[in-house]
């Protein structure tokens, strides 16, 4: 049986290369104040819908004085975001209307609507949520997700039903294809795309219809995550659950997923090969 003592003994190298949770770019730095305003200081339960997701963000304080920070979100309502900073590294609370802007820690890019960036995060973590506590897909889980988007989407209409559904049933999959993409520290832009057409392909298997902004908002969610042990072990107890055919589809995709740069590095094939093992053994017993 797979446990979370077998997944860190598995993934050791990349479970605890330094900075590999959030690797800062070259071309990205942190710094902030002296001394941070003592309210920021947070002490929040995290929120499970949110978990492994890591943003770097540009903030202005009460006194106008900018930071640059990578920050692993532990809870986000309509006026703050909560998690641990990696610049003080400890937990901060930001007002959100103090967000300058937010950007991607893979490509680069500026997002300067920073309440629209989060409001995606939120809409998009509630519905994976749902795929991790409810392994099950069902017709209460579709019910739940949607209920879930509503509080935290302006959109949750019925059309975008068949986008929640297909979020909560394929959120392990892509939850396991990006820690395995991310064994050498970055998400690529090639990898993103062949995500993007994973998201399609399953989508057209499971005939759930998927708009361009629906895979945007995927996309903005899967760049944001960094899965730690707790998430890699829930997914792959949720795909190994599906029988070794499941398993051998998607190990089938990671394999292209560590080969699509041109070059594949030990620690993708050593990662590659420990989550093969870890599936199959785990399947085999289901």
């Amino acid at each position: 049986m797979v446990t979370e003592v077998v997944v860190i003994s598995f993934f050791q190298d990349v479970l605890t290369r330094k900075g590999s949770e959030a690797p800062l770019p070259d071309n990205l730095y942190e710094l902030g104040p002296e001394i941070d305003d003592p309210q920021s200081k947070s002490q929040v339960a995290p929120d499970s819908t949110l978990e492994g997701t890591v943003i770097f963000l540009q903030y202005s304080d009460a006194s106008g004085e900018l930071s640059k920070r990578r920050v692993r979100i532990e809870s986000i309502d309509d006026t703050y975001l909560k998690g641990f900073c990696f610049l003080r590294n400890e937990k901060r609370t930001f007002i959100i209307d103090r967000i300058q802007s937010i950007t991607d820690l893979n490509s680069g890019e500026i997002f300067e609507d920073a309440r629209s960036y989060l409001g995606i995060l939120r809409e998009v973590g509630a519905s994976a949520d749902v795929g991790r506590v409810e392994s099950n897909f069902s017709a209460h889980s579709v019910r739940k997700a949607k209920r879930i988007s509503i509080e935290h989407s302006s959109i949750g209409s019925d059309d975008e039903a068949d986008f929640l559904e297909l979020v909560a049933t394929i959120a392990a999959e892509i939850r396991i294809l990006v820690f395995i993409a991310r064994a050498d520290s970055k998400l690529s832009s090639k990898e993103v795309k062949l995500l993007r057409k994973y998201i399609q392909a399953r989508s057209e298997d499971l005939t759930l219809s998927i708009t361009n902004d629906q895979l945007s908002k995927f996309e903005c969610w899967i760049k944001s995550q960094f899965p730690n042990a707790k998430l890699l072990l829930q997914s792959m107890q949720i795909i190994s659950s599906s029988g070794i055919e499941a398993v051998n589809s998607m190990l089938e995709m990671a394999e292209i997923l560590v080969g699509i740069d041109g070059k594949i590095t030990d620690t993708e094939r050593q990662a590659y090969s420990d989550l093969k093992k870890a599936l199959r053994s785990e399947a085999l017993e289901s």
